[in-house]
C-alpha cells in the first residue's frame, strides 16, 4: 500500500498523534533510568593513577553497616565552573565508570558505586518510611547491598555504545570537599542530542565514587527512583510508591517535550503520600500539567511546592519556564529556558520554549534560530516543523525541505508539511519546501510527489493521472514501484482505485491491479457498513477491470476469493484459490511483479486457503492438497489448538509425524495436545523439557506459558511460583503471573498487576485469562474486583 500520502487532504490529527506518540515512554522496571537511556557497553580504559595531582583526598573505607544519623555533608551552594585540574579530576573518574561498564566489568563497575551512601541518601530521602521491610534485620546493609547490585545490573544490561566523549559543566562541593554535585553532557555515539546527568560523588578509598545520579531532562534523582528492594510483593507500601513514580515519570515526559500551545494531557498523577523527593517530582509534574492546561494559579502553586520541597533541581528553571509561558511571561520564560541550557547543557525542549516565547515577543528572527537548534537536537520533531513553517517567510521554507530530505521518516514528514499547505492553502510554501528537498535529493521520486499533490489539491485529476503515468516511463524499477505503491493509496483514499489503475500503462498492469487492490482490501474491510459496501463495489468494478486486460493472473483469483468469503461464500472462494494456486504455479509473474511480490501472492492464495479449508471443516484435506510445508502445518496447529480442538489437533501431528518425521516442532505440538486433553502433569513435563530448545523465542514462550498453567491446574503452585520467579522478564505474560500469585495467596501482586493494567488499558486482555478469571474470583479477592472490576465488552478467550 502507498508508503506516504504528501498532500494527503483526508490526514487529521498527524500532530497530535505523532507528538503523543513521540513523546509516551513505557514503565521502566525498577526506576532504574540511566539503563533506559544510555545502556553502555565498556570501550576506554583509564587509570586512576593518571589523575592530576589535586585529586580528593582518600576518604575513610565504608561502614559495612550504613548509618542513618547524621547524613554525610553533601554538596550545598552554588554550581561553578570547575577548575582545569577539577575537570580533569572528574573526566578520569568518567573515564574510569565508564571502562567499567559492559558484561565483563560488573566488579569494576560495583567498586565505583559507594553503595552506603546511597543507601543513606534514600533513608534520609525517607524512600522507605511506611515500609514493614525497613524493620526487618539486616534491612540497612542488605538493601545497600542490593541497590549496588541493581545499580551495576541496570549499567550492563544493554548494548548501545559508550559515551564518546564527557562535557562537565558545572560542580557543586559540599563544605569539606569530599563530595560533588557534577553536571556532565555526555556525547553518545549516533545521537545528535547528548544526554546529560547530575552526578553525586563522594571521595573514596581510590578516588572519587558516585551515590546518587539523575537525568537533567527528568529531573528525578536515582535514589528516589529505587524506592524498595526484592520482590514488590514484599510490601504493600512500593505497589504505591512505584505506580507513582512512573505515572510522575510519564507526565514529566510527555509535558517537557510537547508544544507549550498545545500540551493537554490528562492527568494520571497520584493523591497518595509520598517521600519527599518523589513529592517534589509530582510537583513539578502537576505544575507542568497545570500549565498545560492553562490553569496558571495552580500551575504557580505547584511549582512554588516543588521549589520549598527540592529547590536546585535544574528541571526546575525548565518548569518556572512553562508555568511564566502559560501566565504570559514571556520575557521571564526566556531567561529560564535560557538558564536551563546554560546550567546544563544543550537541551531541545528548552530550545524550543525559548523559540516560542520569542515569537510572543514579536522577535522572529531570533526564534527561528531557536527552533533551528531544537531541530538540530531533535530533528524533524513535527511541533518544530509547525513552528518553522510559521515563521519563516514563504521563500525561505526550502530550509524545512533540505533538512527533512536526509531523514529516514521524510515521507511521512513531508506528508505533515503538505497537510499544513493543504489548511493554509499554501501551494507556493509547500513548493518551497519542495525545492529544498531536491537540493539534497534531486532524483528521489519523492520530488514528482509534488507536482501530483498540486494538481490533486487543485482537483485536477486527469493531470495528476497524466503526470503521474509520465513519470513511471522515466523512473527505476525500484522507484517506480514505490510510485505505483503511493499513488494508489492516494487514489484508493480520495475514492478513485478504478481511475489510477487505468492509468497505470498496460505493460505494468499486473503491478497497478496489486497495488490497488492491497489498498482496497482494507477499505472493503472498514467497520463503518456504508464505507465498506462502496469500497465492495469499487473492487467489482476493479476487478472487471483487470480481467479485460490479464484475465490469466492468479492475483484476480487471490482478491475475487476474499470478495466471496467477506460475503460468506466460502465454498466458492475456495475453488477460485484452488485455481489461482494452479496458475501461479505454470505462469510467469503478471505483469510488472518483481519476484518477492509475486512469491507474496503465492503464499496468500495458499494460507488463505488454509483458512478456507479449515471454515469448511476440511482441516486435514488442507493439510494433504498444501502441506507438509511447515507454515501450513504450523498454521492449521494454530487454529486447532484456538478452537481447542484436541482431537484435529492430534490428528494433525500424527499424519505430520508420518510425512514429516524430522520436524523438530512436533513434540512441542504433541505436548499442546496432551494440554488440550487435560493431561497435565504429562504436558508439563514435555514442555519442560521442550522449553530449552525451542525451534523459534514464539515456541519457547508458549512452551514456557503452558508449563507453568498446567502446574498451575494440577494444583502445584509452589513449582507454578518457583517456575515464574526464575522466568526471564516479559516470558510470562502478567494475566498469567497474577493468577499464580492469587493461587498463592499473594493479594499484593495480584493488586500491583491489576493497578498496572488498569493504567495501560489492558484491564479486558486480564479477566479474559481464564486461569487469572478462576482465581480473581476467589472469595479473598472480592475487594480486589470491586477496585480494579472487569471492564464491559470484547476481552480475548485464552485457553
Amino acid at each position: 500500500m502507498g508508503r506516504t500520502r504528501w498532500g494527503d487532504p483526508g490526514i487529521l490529527g498527524v500532530l497530535k498523534f505523532l507528538v503523543v506518540a513521540g513523546l509516551v515512554i513505557a514503565g521502566l522496571a525498577g526506576g532504574l533510568l540511566l539503563a533506559v537511556v544510555l545502556g553502555i557497553s565498556a570501550q576506554r580504559k583509564a587509570n586512576r593513577a593518571n589523575a592530576p595531582a589535586d585529586a580528593p583526598p582518600a576518604a575513610v573505607p565504608e561502614d559495612p553497616d550504613p548509618p542513618t544519623h547524621p547524613p554525610p555533608p553533601e554538596p550545598t551552594g552554588e554550581y561553578v565552573e570547575p577548575t582545569p585540574a577539577e575537570r580533569a579530576g572528574f573526566a578520569a573518574f568518567f573515564d574510569r565508570f565508564n571502562a567499567a561498564i559492559g558484561p565483563d566489568g560488573l566488579p569494576a563497575l560495583k567498586a565505583l558505586i559507594d553503595k552506603n551512601r546511597l543507601f543513606v541518601v534514600a533513608e534520609h530521602g525517607r524512600m522507605y518510611e511506611g515500609m514493614t521491610v525497613a524493620a526487618e534485620p539486616g534491612f540497612r546493609r542488605r538493601t545497600a547491598d542490593a541497590l549496588a547490585t541493581q545499580a551495576t545490573t541496570a549499567f550492563t544490561a544493554a548494548n548501545t555504545p559508550a559515551w564518546t566523549g564527557v562535557e562537565v559543566r558545572r560542580v557543586r562541593w559540599s563544605p569539606d570537599r569530599q563530595s560533588a554535585a557534577v553536571i556532565a553532557v555526555h556525547r553518545v555515539p549516533n545521537s545528535l542530542a547528548p544526554v546529560r546527568f547530575r552526578w553525586w560523588l563522594a571521595a573514596g578509598p581510590d578516588g572519587w565514587r558516585v551515590y546518587d545520579q539523575e537525568h537533567v531532562a527528568w529531573g528525578l534523582r536515582w535514589s528516589a527512583g529505587l524506592p524498595a528492594v526484592g520482590p514488590p510483593g514484599r510490601d504493600p507500601r512500593w505497589v504505591e510508591v512505584e505506580d507513582a513514580r512512573q505515572r510522575i515519570f510519564e507526565t514529566t515526559i510527555e509535558y517537557t517535550g510537547a508544544d507549550p500551545d498545545a500540551a493537554k494531557f490528562p492527568s494520571r498523577l497520584p493523591d497518595a503520600a509520598l517521600p519527599p523527593p518523589l513529592d517534589a517530582a509530582r510537583e513539578r509534574a502537576r505544575a507542568l500539567n497545570a500549565a498545560g492546561h492553562g490553569d496558571v494559579p495552580a500551575a504557580r502553586r505547584h511549582c512554588d511546592r516543588a521549589v520549598e520541597l527540592e529547590p536546585d533541581v535544574p528541571l526546575l528553571h525548565f518548569v518556572r519556564g512553562r508555568v511564566c509561558y502559560a501566565g504570559g511571561q514571556y520575557e521571564q520564560a526566556l531567561g529560564h529556558a535560557r538558564a536551563f541550557v546554560d546550567l546544563s547543557g544543550p537541551d531541545a525542549p528548552a530550545e524550543f520554549l525559548t523559540g516560542a516565547a520569542l515569537v510572543r515577543l514579536h522577535r522572529p528572527a531570533e526564534a527561528t534560530a531557536a527552533f533551528l537548534r531544537a531541530w538540530d537536537l531533535s530533528p524533524g520533531a513535527t511541533s518544530t516543523i509547525d513552528r518553522l513553517w510559521a515563521v519563516l517567510p514563504a521563500d525561505r521554507r526550502d530550509e524545512i525541505g533540505k533538512r527533512l530530505a536526509p531523514l529516514g521518516n521524510r515521507d511521512q514528514l513531508m506528508e505533515h508539511v503538505a497537510t499544513l499547505a493543504s489548511r493554509d492553502k499554501d501551494e507556493a510554501g509547500f513548493q518551497a519546501v519542495v525545492r529544498g528537498y531536491r537540493q539534497v535529493r534531486p532524483d528521489d521520486y519523492r520530488v514528482v510527489l509534488a507536482e501530483i499533490n498540486g494538481h490533486v489539491r487543485a482537483r485536477r485529476f486527469a493531470d495528476a493521472d497524466k503526470v503521474f503515468a509520465g513519470a513511471l516511463a522515466k523512473r527505476t524499477p525500484e522507484d517506480r514501484d514505490q510510485l505505483i505503491d503511493w499513488y494508489a493509496g492516494y487514489m484508493v483514499r480520495l475514492g478513485r482505485p478504478v481511475e489510477v489503475y487505468e492509468a497505470v500503462p498496460t505493460g505494468l498492469a499486473g503491478l497497478g491491479f496489486y497495488a490497488v487492490s492491497r489498498g482496497l482490501d482494507a477499505a472493503a474491510d472498514d467497520p463503518d457498513p456504508a464505507r465498506a459496501a462502496i469500497a465492495a463495489e469499487q473492487f467489482k468494478a476493479l476487478i472487471a477491470a483487470h480481467r479485460k486486460r490479464a484475465p490469466d493472473d492468479p492475483t484476480l483469483r487471490l482478491y475475487e476469493a476474499r470478495q466471496l468469503y467477506r460475503g460468506g461464500h466460502i465454498a466458492e472462494a475456495d475453488e477460485l484459490l484452488a485455481e489461482g494456486l494452479k496458475l501461479i504455479e505454470k505462469t510467469p509473474p503478471a505483469s510488472g511483479l518483481d519476484g518477492v511480490r509475486w512469491e507474496a501472492v503465492r503464499v496468500s492464495l495458499r494460507g488463505f486457503r488454509v483458512d478456507c479449508l479449515y471454515l469448511l471443516r476440511k482441516g486435514l484435506t488442507a493439510y494433504r492438497e498444501l502441506g507438509p510445508d511447515p507454515p501450513v502445518f504450523e498454521k492449521l496447529a494454530v487454529l486447532f489448538d484456538r478452537d481447542k480442538d484436541a482431537a484435529g489437533l492430534r490428528a494433525l501431528v500424527e499424519e505430520h509425524g508420518k510425512r514429516a518425521p524430522g520436524d523438530k516442532t512436533l513434540p512441542f505440538w504433541r505436548a499442546m495436545g496432551q494440554f488440550l486433553d487435560g493431561k497435565y502433569p504429562a504436558a508439563a513435563a514435555a514442555f519442560a523439557a521442550e522449553y530449552p530448545r525451542p525451534v523459534t523465542p514464539a515456541h519457547a514462550r508458549l512452551a514456557k506459558d503452558r508449563w507453568v498453567r498446567c502446574l498451575l491446574r494440577d494444583g502445584k503452585v509452589p513449582e507454578a511460583v518457583k517456575l515464574v520467579a526464575g522466568s526471564p522478564p516479559g516470558e510470562i505474560g502478567p494475566d498469567l503471573a497474577a493468577a499464580v500469585a492469587g493461587a498463592d495467596g499473594d493479594a499484593i501482586v495480584v493488586e500491583r498487576v491489576l493497578a498496572d493494567a488498569k493504567r495501560t488499558g489492558t484491564l479486558p486482555w486480564m479477566y479474559a485469562d481464564e486461569d487469572f478469571a478462576r482465581e480473581i474470583a476467589r472469595e479473598k479477592y472480592a475487594g480486589l474486583r470491586k477496585k480494579y472490576p472487569a471492564p464491559s465488552g470484547p476481552g480475548r478467550k485464552i485457553d
